[in-house]
């Protein structure tokens, strides 16, 4: 664009715009600006929220695939999943963990993780979340077949597998709560432990550099 133009436009601008229009101006930019901040903050919500969406899929997808190796050490030593929730196993086992001392741990995480799926006393497999215990508790922890399972509770084959992938799905949130409750409790004990050791003796430093400028 020539600088004609750009003068033509300064000119326009200041015949549109006059002095007794410039604070119209100024209020229809500052909403164009507040519009634009918006959008941009939905843009990065929606972001946000399907990053969140696919990385539970994710957690989803590893819950199901330990599941599977449950009763194989060596396999699920080499399950994704123990890279998801390092303080849940933390809290499980212990640190510095041999690949099957993390196995044992993971698969003792799992089976407690299908028990908390069970009803209380007294409630039969009608009771809300029951299948699916009985589903998970018989197919990874029992060993049933998946036709024996569907004979024993007299399910269909679509009834079996929706449920499944729902107690599936139970579980890996549980497991996601887990692991951000242990990592922030442990981020929260760290910072106490910094703020023990580290800032009394910053303050101390403060104080004894004080002293002795006074000192001077």
């Amino acid at each position: 664009m020539s600088f004609g133009v750009h003068a033509g436009l300064r000119t326009l601008d200041r015949l549109v715009f006059g002095t007794g229009l410039q604070p119209l101006r100024a209020e229809l930019m500052r909403r164009i600006r507040s519009r634009a901040m918006v959008t941009k903050g939905l843009f990065l919500l929606e972001g946000h929220e399907e990053i969140a969406r696919a990385s539970m899929e994710d957690l989803v997808r590893l819950t199901e695939l330990a599941l599977r190796r449950l009763n194989n050490p060596a396999a699920l030593a080499q399950c994704g999943l123990m890279a998801r929730i390092p303080a849940v196993l933390a809290a499980a086992g212990g640190s510095e963990l041999s690949p099957l001392e993390a196995a044992s741990a993971l698969r003792g995480v799992l089976a407690c993780g299908i028990a908390r799926l069970r009803p209380p006393e007294g409630g039969g497999i009608g009771a809300p979340g029951a299948l699916q215990y009985h589903i998970l508790h018989e197919e990874y922890l029992v060993g049933l077949l998946n036709k024996q399972i569907m004979a024993r509770h007299s399910i269909s084959e679509g009834t079996f597998h929706r449920n499944r992938r729902q107690a599936i799905v139970s579980l890996a949130r549980e497991l996601d709560d887990q692991e951000k409750r242990l990592s922030m409790a442990s981020k929260r004990a760290k910072l106490v432990r910094f703020r023990e050791n580290v800032l009394p003796e910053g303050r101390w430093a403060i104080h004894a550099g004080s002293s002795n400028r006074r000192g001077h």
